[in-house]
């Protein structure tokens, strides 16, 4: 029977797959598995080495060599590329397909549906956003993508009002323990200005657009609709991480 990954290697079994696979570096690396695998397709032609694809990497560029032959090829022959077809090779085969889309989506913008279809395929978008920037729409999104392991390690991680609700629908609110540290608004519209002005190309408008968004963003309604009771204020910076480090190291969170 043939697997349900190997007709769609976006589906739940074909991401497991791939998170399954686990160290990205092994792509490059010789997969005697892969080639046993290979070697015993029927009617796949053997006698010539560089036919046959030695590791991951190898594979996906052959499938798009394959993709380019079979098209433009007067000469093309299947016999050549029939493990491709081979289904036993499902695993390697949706492995190979993710990293084709990641490459597919490098060469177009992040908000292209080449991109979202690869960030969905990795896993679970826990929220997203998009701004309405001065310079167009920015779109952001945090992705469980399986790397947290919450038995074993803490993680320390900046964001949104947002993305903290979306967190805490994923892990659960007793995993997290959100620390809110603010500064009065002439203060950081000051620090915001000074980190402007070290740019290469200052982009004073969209400083004041996120400026004035995150008044509203952060304002006391929506830090109280999400419950956000540990605020620490930041006018001496030692003094605010001395506070938040205390506290921690106290237990009292």
């Amino acid at each position: 029977m043939v697997e349900v990954s190997f007709i769609n290697p976006l589906s739940n079994e074909g991401r497991q797959i791939v998170k399954e696979y686990g160290d990205l570096n092994k792509l490059f690396d010789e997969d005697e598995t892969l080639v046993n695998e290979i070697m015993h397709t029927a009617n796949q032609k053997i006698s010539d080495d560089s036919l046959i694809p030695k590791s991951y990497k190898d594979l996906a560029i052959k499938r798009i060599q394959w993709a380019i032959e079979k098209k433009n090829n007067k000469n093309y022959t299947q016999s050549e590329f029939e493990y491709l077809l081979n289904s036993s090779l499902y695993r390697q085969d949706v492995v190979t397909f993710h990293i084709l889309c990641q490459a597919i989506a490098i060469q177009f913008n992040v908000t292209s549906r080449e991109t979202r279809l690869f960030i969905e395929s990795q896993g679970k978008i826990i929220e997203e956003r998009t701004y309405d920037t001065v310079y167009g729409a920015w779109k952001y999104a945090t992705i469980e993508d399986g790397q947290i392991n919450l038995a074993a390690y803490d993680y320390l991680v900046i964001g949104t009002l947002e993305s903290y609700a979306g967190m805490k629908k994923c892990y659960g609110a007793e995993n997290l323990v959100p620390i809110y540290i603010e500064v009065e608004d002439g203060e950081r519209l000051s620090r915001a200005l000074s980190r402007e002005r070290q740019q290469e190309q200052p982009k004073y408008e969209e400083m004041c657009r996120r400026f004035l968004a995150d008044q509203k963003d952060f304002s006391e309604e929506n830090l109280e609709e999400a419950g956000i009771v540990r605020r620490y204020y930041n006018d001496d910076k030692v003094q605010c991480l001395e506070k938040i480090i205390g506290e921690i190291q106290n237990g009292k969170f």
